[in-house]
């Protein structure tokens, strides 16, 4: 929607322990959506303040201060509006108060995506996991535009051809994967369709775009000797190598990825005759996908490990640094 003319409001609140001091408040519309601009920091009493002239009445320094104080918060937010207007794009009120309080740059992309990270945090089905890995991206992002000197790019300039330079500088610079690189990439999606529907931005860049897919690996199998040497192997004094091993095999044997190992808890775990033979039984759907694992559970497993203390994602980075050489 075309924007029309903007209107400028400053109205003063009381409290009810004084309700002759009031603080003045500063707000805009715009196709009669309403944004607050927040406090001026202004008190003054209600009998200096006039609503219709908009300005404090009282003839002392201090009123002419707040004055003038006034007329620049008006000016600020008209030259917001008229830089709005003459860009041709539609706008709304809400942009022009985050505008206002980005001093009128507008948010840059690190910015936002620094506000995208923060929302996270109150979202409880995000994991931490998830977190970290979007705050991953965010470094290895923030890094790469600081060594280009784009630091300051602003998110609504963060198209397909930056993003496509970030992508060559993946693949060619870091040697990543093509899984990360799309990983990252839609990371950077996700961010600026998080700006665009929040009001940060007023179009999003990569609207449309679609991220390459890739081919997935195919998996490596162990096989049965392998998975019995890897049983019966002994590391000796390193038991955090021992507990990799022991954590891995869980996998093997239930098919459960790591999401789905560092939840588990002692109510998964039950005990079931089954033909005559007691054996120790796993009830626990998996986070990816959404199906049962195999439930029957190795009894030597459960008996070392206490299942609060199964997910320890140190752990998990240790096997990765480490090579298992099996003989």
């Amino acid at each position: 929607m075309k924007p029309s003319r903007m209107e400028m409001l400053f109205w003063g609140h009381s409290s009810a322990k004084d309700p002759d001091i009031i603080s003045l408040y500063f707000r805009v519309t715009i196709n009669s959506q309403r944004a607050e601009l927040g406090s001026t920091g202004i008190k003054v009493h209600r009998k200096q303040w006039s609503q219709e002239g908009q300005r404090l009445t009282a003839r002392t320094p201090e009123a002419g201060q707040h004055n003038q104080t006034l007329s620049i918060w008006k000016t600020r937010v008209q030259a917001i509006y008229n830089d709005l207007l003459r860009s041709g794009e539609p706008f709304t009120a809400s942009y022009v108060k985050k505008l206002f309080h980005q001093e009128g740059k507008g948010y840059s992309f690190i910015h936002l995506f620094d506000h995208y990270l923060a929302s996270l945090v109150k979202n409880p089905d995000i994991t931490e996991g998830t977190r970290e890995t979007y705050a991953t991206v965010r470094t290895k992002v923030g890094h790469w535009l600081a060594s280009t000197k784009q630091g300051d790019l602003l998110a609504e300039r963060f198209g397909k051809a930056v993003l496509e330079q970030y992508r060559t500088f993946m693949r060619n610079d870091e040697s990543r994967k093509p899984a990360t690189i799309r990983k990252h990439s839609n990371t950077i999606k996700q961010v600026l369709s998080y700006g665009y529907l929040n009001d940060y931005i007023q179009r999003n860049p990569l609207q449309g775009y679609r991220v390459p897919s890739v081919k997935p690996n195919k998996p490596v199998y162990l096989t049965k000797e392998e998975l019995v040497t890897l049983i019966n192997y002994d590391f000796g004094p390193d038991k955090v190598l021992g507990e990799v091993r022991d954590y891995f095999l869980i996998q093997c044997f239930t098919g459960l990825a790591y999401s789905d190992i560092k939840g588990l808890r002692y109510d998964h775990f039950s005990y079931q005759e089954h033909e005559e033979i007691g054996m120790i039984w796993l009830e626990k759907d998996r986070v990816k996908p959404e199906t049962p694992p195999d439930s029957r559970f190795t009894p030597s497993f459960s008996s070392s490990y206490p299942a609060a203390t199964m997910a320890n994602r140190k752990t998990f980075t240790f096997a990765q640094t480490r090579k298992l050489t099996c003989t």
